[in-house]
């Protein structure tokens, strides 16, 4: 034979019992062919001491070569010959697909609660300190003795603290606020806030996109060292096959450990034939390490079920094994050349190994990962920082304030120190009217209570100044 040819029978290659010839690919390659007896591509029988399968053939004379998926392996090589690779081929492992779990509440997947939480407090913290700075910020109005923004009748003026805190929570779904804060301290901490928010927001946006496009359900099993650091799914090999045996032989890691592995539990993951283990596969949390052209054939066709994972190793390829020193061997090596440069294999590849069966059954590079509050500290740091500069802004402000109460008003306050006070009252007042557990009935009775919870604060606070006399009428 000098060449390889392409027919188009529609098989992988199977022997006919009815015609007593070999079909599909393999039956075109080389035809002419028969199905030794044990079923077995070829391995040492360590208790015979001979050879068995179709390498067993060959090296006794039975048959001139063999011709299928046979691995080259050095152990094989020592009985006989192999031509060049006709196939590229490694060792892999598939396993069953993911299911992703539907839920009702998947909106919130792109990002973990942590980071969830984090959102939510900021959020509690920045309206907390723009209701804060409206109200301390306010200037004092010497006629009705009253705290007020200058700008009456504005939305900005008319709202309180509860009006201020709800506009820094309306930015973090993206809807336009009713007004900006009037202070130099609220507005830093908005511009940060709204840094934070756009930074959130876009990265929201982009990961739920990849959640609700990318159908390959998260796994976190991607190669074979990931297999020895879980303990939900097992793994194992076909035992009549070369690749169990290189687990068994190999001294290099992860593949001793997990030859270990298949030795040590040999009763319940190995199989003894690959349509064995592919319906382990399906069934059970079971991975299946065998020749990646076999699981490529398997995963691509009917019923989708599979996919392979993790890179290729042991890469050598599959080639016809003939006895020790045939001068076929050259002939054969020519007409492998020959079909590689002629692209005849890879059609070959297409045509019997790769399906369109399973249209995107391979798995997808991209990928989508739940966002941390890792990955998103570097904004809470900005917002945060913002927070503190803005903190600073609000002293300056709110002591800038208490002074032109002081020059403003020619009766009271008189001191600095009293224009603390009385504003800091202004701000705890009406919280301390929410919560006292007395209930009026009158407006002159809430007025009569407010002024004497204010005369007993100020009292309190300007006794410890000597140069200020507690006989003041409180405001």
């Amino acid at each position: 034979m000098n060449e390889l040819y392409a027919v188009a029978d529609g098989e992988y290659g199977r022997y006919r019992d009815d015609t007593g010839a070999w079909t599909g690919m393999v039956g075109d390659v080389v035809g002419g062919l028969y199905a030794v007896a044990d079923g077995e591509y070829g391995r040492y029988r360590d208790d015979t001491g001979a050879w068995a399968g179709m390498a067993g053939d060959v090296v006794d004379g039975t048959a001139d070569i063999a011709v299928a998926i046979v691995s080259i392996t050095s152990r094989r090589q020592e009985a006989g010959d192999f031509t060049l690779p006709f196939y590229a081929n490694g060792i892999t492992f598939a396993m069953r697909k993911s299911q992703s779990s539907k839920s009702n509440w998947g909106f919130v997947r792109p990002f973990e609660g942590t980071l969830w939480a984090t959102i939510l407090m900021t959020a509690v913290a920045v309206a907390i300190f723009q209701g804060v700075a409206n109200c301390v910020t306010k200037q004092r109005d010497p006629e009705t003795e009253e705290y007020v923004h200058p700008e009456r009748g504005t939305l900005a003026a008319e709202a309180g603290f509860w009006g201020h805190a709800w506009e820094s929570l309306v930015v973090l779904v993206q809807l336009s606020p009713d007004f900006l804060p009037r202070s130099l301290s609220g507005r830093i901490v908005t511009f940060f806030w709204c840094i934070g928010v756009l930074v959130a927001t876009s990265t929201y946006t982009a990961n739920l996109a990849a959640f609700l496009t990318v159908s390959s359900a998260e796994s976190s099993i991607s190669s074979p060292e990931d297999l020895l650091t879980q303990t939900d799914y097992t793994y194992g090999a076909v035992e009549p096959y070369s690749s169990y045996a290189q687990f068994q032989t190999s001294t290099a890691e992860p593949y001793h450990s997990l030859g270990l592995y298949m030795q040590a539990n040999k009763e319940s993951v190995l199989v003894q034939s690959v349509a064995e283990g592919l319906e382990k596969a399906r069934a059970e949390n079971y991975a299946l390490f065998t020749d990646s052209a076999e699981l490529d054939y398997a995963v691509s066709r009917r019923p989708c079920t599979l996919k392979t994972v993790g890179r290729l190793f042991w890469q050598t390829g599959f080639g016809f094994f003939l006895p020790k020193d045939s001068p076929y061997v050259v002939e054969f090596n020519r007409a492998i050349l020959r079909a590689e440069e002629q692209g005849v294999t890879g059609e070959l590849d297409h045509k019997w190994i790769r399906s369109q069966e399973c249209d995107g059954s391979a798995e997808s590079n991209l990928g989508s990962e739940v966002i941390g509050l890792q990955d998103l500290l570097g904004v809470f740091v900005l917002v945060y920082g913002g927070m503190g500069l803005g903190l600073l802004a609000l002293v300056g402000e709110f002591i800038y304030a208490c002074a032109q109460d002081v020059t403003r008003s020619p009766d009271k306050p008189r001191t600095l120190r009293e224009a603390v006070a009385m504003r800091l009252w202004s701000v705890v007042s009406p919280l301390s009217n929410l919560l006292s557990p007395r209930r009026t009935t009158s407006n002159s009775t809430n007025a009569s209570n407010y002024a004497d919870c204010e005369e007993g604060f100020q009292l309190q606070f300007l006794s410890q100044t000597p140069d200020v006399p507690t006989s003041q009428t409180a405001y």
